[in-house]
């Protein structure tokens, strides 16, 4: 065999073999981009890590870019944390007994900015805590999609939450949101479709607004102590000439507001549809204005207020 064969021979045999260190490189590679779909924040981390489990990162800006349309970010110490923009499918959750703290002082907490009506967004046990800034916004959602905020506390804000949306809905489960001008501002899209939103026992208290449902937003709350508004609790009122903002209200709680429930509009209908509530210790109970109405059953209790009702009910059911 001449120098040239043997040369060849030999270089195939070593190309059959990796060295340890390169597989390792190899495998290393691998097992991070199979662990995407969920990582890690620390309050103990360094955004030099990549975000696993073992080498946990230390803000969430730096998570959002490593993991997963779709994934999880983990945020696993007590601390506090950094704002944030979401813009693509994903939960951002603290591990269960973490006190994941978010402080801002301008702007907004978090900014959701997606690309499709089709993102769904989670916000899971975190604590927003802002000084009352002008135009401070703890969770702002801007385009359409799905948002979910479970077991968060929200305080100090201009608006809390602020949801000003093409076509997409909100679900806010066992949240506490106080101390805000505007608790959770609900605008509906400027073209087809309507932004729906669910309230489900919460606790909103000492806001100036507890809840703004504005023209085309069909709004549940239920199961829900909204109390110590400076101004109204609920408010339902369109703008928009044509088209309605819409709420029923089950089984909630208005205690010690200026104004329980207020329904009204400058434009288009307003239409509220009232059960199983108690309305009580208030300025005035309800306050139903033009172009607006309130549907109420006789399972309410809508009493002990300087003014119960202001306008005129539209009573449901034998009275």
């Amino acid at each position: 065999m001449t120098l040239e064969g043997e040369q060849t021979k030999h270089m195939a045999a070593k190309s059959r073999f990796i060295p340890a260190s390169l597989a390792l490189i190899i495998f290393t590679a691998i097992f991070a981009g199979a662990q995407t779909s969920r990582v890690f924040v620390a309050a103990s981390g360094n955004d030099a890590n990549l975000c696993t489990q073992s080498a946990q990162c230390r803000t969430v800006t730096k998570a959002l870019t490593v993991v997963d349309t779709g994934g999880e970010v983990v945020i696993t110490e007590s601390g506090d944390y950094d704002k944030f923009q979401i813009t693509k499918s994903v939960t951002v959750a603290a591990a269960p007994g973490v006190n994941a703290g978010i402080a801002s002082t301008l702007g907004d907490a978090i900014f959701i900015n997606g690309a499709a009506q089709t993102d769904a967004y989670t916000l899971r046990n975190l604590t927003l805590k802002g000084n009352l800034s002008p135009q401070s916004i703890g969770i702002n959602e801007f385009k359409g999609g799905n948002l979910s905020i479970d077991g968060c506390t929200i305080s100090g804000f201009d608006n809390a939450i602020n949801v000003s949306v093409t076509v997409g809905q909100i679900f806010v489960h066992d949240s506490t949101i106080r101390d805000s001008t505007f608790g959770i501002g609900l605008i509906g899209p400027q073209s087809e479709g309507m932004l729906k939103a669910t309230i489900d026992n919460c606790t909103i208290e000492r806001n100036e607004i507890g809840i703004a449902i504005g023209s085309k937003v069909s709004a549940d709350i239920r199961n829900t102590v909204i109390a110590n508004s400076n101004s109204r609790a609920v408010q339902v009122r369109s703008t928009v000439s044509g088209q309605s903002a819409e709420a029923l209200i089950d089984n909630c709680q208005f205690n010690h507001n200026t104004v329980g429930i207020q329904a009204s509009a400058t434009n288009g209908f307003s239409t509220t549809r009232l059960t199983r509530s108690t309305i009580n210790g208030n300025v005035v109970g309800v306050s139903v204005g033009a172009n607006a109405a309130v549907f109420s059953l006789q399972n309410n209790l809508i009493s002990g207020n300087t003014t119960d009702v202001s306008g005129s009910l539209s009573w449901l059911g034998p009275k």
